[in-house]
C-alpha cells in the first residue's frame, strides 16, 4: 500500500492547523512545568521522576513528559510538513 503523496495546499493547511495550535501546547507544558516552582526546580522534578516525592509528584511528571512530547511531536509534523511542501 503506498501513500498518497500531499498536494501542497494540503502541507500548508496542515502547517497552518499546527501553527495555531502550538501556542496552546507550550501553554500546557508551562503549566504542568509549574508544579514544580515558577523557575522549574530541577531538583523536585528529579526527586519525583525517581519516585522519591510520591505518587502525587510522579503524576505530576508524567504530565510534563506528555506536554514535551506533543510540544517535540508539533515541531517534528511541522519540519516534516514544510520539508516536504517544496
Amino acid at each position: 500500500m503506498t501513500r498518497r503523496r500531499k498536494t501542497a495546499a494540503q502541507l500548508r493547511s496542515e502547517i497552518l492547523t499546527h501553527l495555531s495550535e502550538f501556542g496552546y501546547q507550550l501553554l500546557l507544558l508551562e503549566k504542568a512545568m509549574e508544579q514544580f516552582g515558577e523557575n522549574f526546580e530541577l531538583k523536585d522534578f528529579k526527586a519525583a521522576f525517581e519516585k522519591k516525592a510520591g505518587i502525587k509528584a510522579s503524576d505530576e511528571v508524567q504530565a510534563v513528559e506528555r506536554s514535551f512530547s506533543r510540544v517535540q511531536n508539533f515541531m517534528a509534523q511541522l519540519a516534516e510538513s514544510g520539508s516536504t511542501s517544496r
